[in-house]
């Protein structure tokens, strides 16, 4: 029995995940009044006092189980090898996400710390991969773009790293600004799974039998 094209719900999971952790975040923010970007990160968001904690993590955790019939549908659909790994490295990105709402930087530091880097050097290199391997299908402007959003997010860090990090002596999450790159970070996932959804790989969904070879490019780009 083929796989037919995604209904709305499965596309709009891929949307909604990143948003939905945004909601989380600035709820959180909303009611820590004692945080503030440029002196605190995100993962002081998790510890604050009130509500804050419990929006930062349910934000989190609720991101990587309404990601997960997108992330599904990624993972049947891949092109070639280049786009499988890309799809690899979203899941571990994602999958860090959604543990860091079970392990506070307060009570579990070194975990904490080692999932949040998974996560924005996972989906970093996702970018990469996948983009690569849209190029690699025939879909040149969507994959440069996906490129381009890994290349604008490594910028950001490295930025971020020679200017408010240079200098810096002690924990990484405590460091000054941090919050700045993580939020772009966040965006542009956020744009990311919205052009994803609603891109050219949507209408290579249409159909999936079992037939089709998964790094078969499909009817439209035979014919083409």
């Amino acid at each position: 029995m083929a796989l037919q094209k995604p209904d709305g719900l499965v596309l709009w999971a891929g949307i909604a995940a990143p948003i939905v952790g945004l909601a989380g975040i600035v709820l959180a923010i909303l009611t820590a009044p004692d945080w503030s970007p440029m002196t605190h990160g995100l993962s002081q968001l998790g510890i604050a006092d009130g509500p804050a904690s419990l929006f930062f993590a349910a934000g989190v955790i609720l991101t990587g189980v309404v990601a997960f019939p997108f992330g599904l549908f990624l993972a049947l659909t891949p092109q070639n090898n280049m786009e499988k790994y890309g799809v690899g490295a979203v899941w571990i990105g994602v999958f860090a996400m959604f543990l860091l709402g079970f392990f506070p930087m307060d009570s579990s530091p070194t975990i904490h710390l080692a999932l949040g880097l998974l996560f924005f050097i996972g989906v970093t290199v996702a970018y990469y991969l996948y983009g690569a391997g849209n190029v690699l299908d025939g879909e040149v402007e969507h994959g440069l773009t996906t490129i381009g959003f890994g290349v604008v997010h490594e910028t950001v860090w490295l930025l971020w790293g020679a200017t408010m990090f240079r200098g810096y002596r002690g924990d990484l999450l405590d460091a000054p600004g941090i919050f700045l790159p993580e939020i772009v970070g966040i965006l542009i996932l956020i744009v990311w799974a919205y052009r994803t959804a609603v891109g050219p790989r949507a209408d290579q969904w249409a159909e999936l039998g079992p037939d089709r070879e998964p790094d078969d490019p499909g009817p439209a780009h035979r014919e083409a």
